[in-house]
């Protein structure tokens, strides 16, 4: 049945029940964003996009996935698709998920090309609908890819701002574990 804001409800539980249970290390989180995957590319734009960030933006950002060829083929695919659905929440989900599995590439242009789109993504969450809550995951992750190119003090910097409004705000479950991820990550 279609939802309210998404078209696959279902899509979209499991794969936050997926994302949740790979937060905790429960077994069966995999199998979940499997099914979602399954589930949502069937449906609306807007769900495979949100499925596909919680696969891949969040669980490689957190760690528990790894930015392989189907990672990649998976969001440049959901990309698009979603830029010719003129759903701009969608096209902001899948400017994020491709690229945050970019900026894990061994290949400068394909980092490049993941903080450009991220970029894009951070301008859509100040002047279109998709979603302001998004854009500490996105900053950590241009945070990330400014260690990466020897700016040690401004990552940090941008990092541990990012990390310390989530915990300001009560907000460190869910993008905070990420971007808390990735903090740790420049710090060692």
């Amino acid at each position: 049945r279609a939802g309210l804001l998404v078209g696959s409800p279902l899509a979209v539980s499991f794969g936050l029940r997926g994302l949740a249970r790979a937060f905790v290390g429960l077994p069966g989180w995999q199998n979940d964003l499997d099914t979602a995957r399954e589930v949502a590319a069937q449906t609306d734009p807007l769900s495979h996009a949100l499925v596909l960030c919680y696969r891949y933006a969040a669980a490689v950002a957190i760690g528990v996935l790894h930015a392989d060829e189907t990672a990649l083929r998976d969001t440049e695919e959901a990309l698009r698709v979603v830029q010719t659905s003129a759903d701009d929440i969608a096209v902001g989900y899948g400017r994020l998920s491709l690229g945050i599995v970019l900026l894990q590439s061994d290949s400068p242009a394909d980092r490049a090309r993941g903080v450009e789109l991220l970029r894009r993504g951070r301008e859509m969450s100040g002047t279109r609908p998709f979603s302001a809550a998004d854009s500490p995951i996105i900053d950590a992750g241009l945070g990330y890819e400014r260690a990466r190119h020897g700016d040690y003090d401004g990552a940090l910097n941008m990092l541990r701002d990012t990390v310390d409004g989530l915990a300001n705000e009560g907000l460190l479950v869910g993008w905070g574990i990420a971007c808390t991820n990735l903090l740790v990550e420049c710090l060692v």
